[in-house]
C-alpha cells in the first residue's frame, strides 16, 4: 500500500526537521524549529513540532535542553 500523501507530507517535514536539528548544544527552540521549516516550506505550528518531537524522541537519539533560560533539542551523540 502507498502512503497517503498527508502521510507523505509529515514524513518529508520530520526528515527537514532531523536533517537539520544541530548536533550540538544549544540547541534549537521550538520557535526556531517552526522558523526553519517554515522557511522551508512547511508550514506547522509550536506545539505541533512540540508533538513531533516528541515522537522523535522515542525513535532517534533526541532529548530537549530543559534546564536553564533556553530550551532546546539538540541531538544527543
Amino acid at each position: 500500500l502507498m502512503p497517503s500523501s498527508s502521510s507523505r507530507a509529515t514524513l518529508t517535514q520530520h526528515w527537514e526537521l532531523l536533517k537539520r536539528l544541530p548536533i550540538r548544544p544549544p540547541g534549537m527552540t521550538t520557535n526556531d524549529i517552526r522558523q526553519l521549516l517554515e522557511d522551508a516550506g512547511f508550514r506547522t505550528s509550536k506545539r505541533t513540532i512540540e508533538r513531533d518531537m516528541v515522537k522523535l524522541s522515542r525513535i532517534f537519539p533526541l532529548q530537549c535542553k530543559d534546564k536553564g533560560t533556553r530550551w532546546g533539542y539538540p541531538v544527543s551523540v
